[in-house]
């Protein structure tokens, strides 16, 4: 649906910046300088802005679908292993901004509602 685009960043690798700067025309550091940064605390290399510099806004698409970051590829991130721990600080606060995780948590809890666990 683009929300996440339009509201979040990716945190990029290595590899991925390497391969979509070249797709785009631009070296790695011609790419990093303009569209990223490295975020103090975390060390996670991130987008400067939002919407994502890829989401064509008119077509309400991502221009590089195919070869876009793992971590746009794999949200809302449903299939981590670590999907219990990462409740509070993933899924709660994606709710507002992407409507699979609302319906995901939706859908959860009428499943426990039904299995007695909530009432």
């Amino acid at each position: 649906c683009g929300h996440c685009c339009m509201s979040m960043t990716p945190t990029w690798k290595k590899s991925e910046i390497k391969r979509v700067a070249s797709h785009v025309g631009l070296t790695y550091h011609e790419y990093f300088d303009k569209f990223l940064y490295k975020e103090e605390d975390t060390g996670d290399v991130m987008n400067r802005s939002t919407p994502c510099q890829h989401y064509d806004l008119k077509k309400r698409l991502c221009s590089i679908y195919e070869i876009r970051p793992h971590d746009c590829a794999t949200f809302p991130h449903f299939h981590r292993t670590d999907f219990l721990d990462q409740v509070e600080e993933v899924y709660v606060p994606n709710m507002p901004r992407c409507p699979a995780t609302l319906m995901m948590v939706e859908k959860l809890i009428a499943l426990m509602r039904e299995k007695g666990v909530l009432r």
